[in-house]
């Protein structure tokens, strides 16, 4: 765990599947979540609640919808390849060239409260289309009274959180 949080410090990703990987333990409140353009740890066996994640600033990240010509790199079309797959063949709802940030932290053991959505401000101000999914865990509670907050800065949103201990 301790080598995954160095290799995060060091290269602050904008996108990290680790999905289906049989990952255990916590997820640490220093990981760059608000910032990240996917971060999917979903159908693992992590546990512990979902965290609010502390984030100082968003590292500038190039996404395809720019106007930027890029010179060639295998890391920009890796980012390139990644995004195309993520923003068309997930079907979800969203249309246009807003950006989707997907957090994807469903399928696993996390308990607690439903958190507030990790978004970072810098990100509402660019209208994006944001998915919060953390359906089949143990969450348990209600929605708190501002986790739609945010909704004002977003294109669109997309809450998943079925399969859990959910009230009110």
């Amino acid at each position: 765990r301790r080598y995954l949080w160095s290799v995060w410090r060091m290269q602050e990703p904008a996108f990290s599947n680790l999905s289906s990987n049989r990952l255990t333990g916590e997820l640490n409140e220093k990981l760059p979540v608000p910032c990240m353009t996917v971060f999917d740890v979903s159908e693992n066996l992590m546990s512990g609640s979902i965290p609010s994640f502390n984030y100082n600033a968003c590292p500038r990240i190039p996404f395809l919808n720019s106007d930027l010509v890029q010179p060639y790199s295998p890391s920009f079309a890796y980012l390139s390849f990644f995004t195309y797959e993520t923003r068309f063949e997930n079907l979800l709802p969203f249309s246009g060239t807003s950006t989707l940030v997907i957090h994807n932290f469903g399928g696993n053991n996390f308990s607690g409260p439903i958190p507030l959505p990790p978004i970072a401000p810098e990100r509402l101000e660019k209208q994006i289309n944001y998915a919060f999914l953390a359906g089949g865990n143990k969450l348990a509670g209600s929605f708190c009274g501002n986790f739609f907050g945010k909704c004002n800065g977003l294109n669109g949103m997309i809450v998943n959180v079925s399969d859990n201990k959910i009230s009110g």
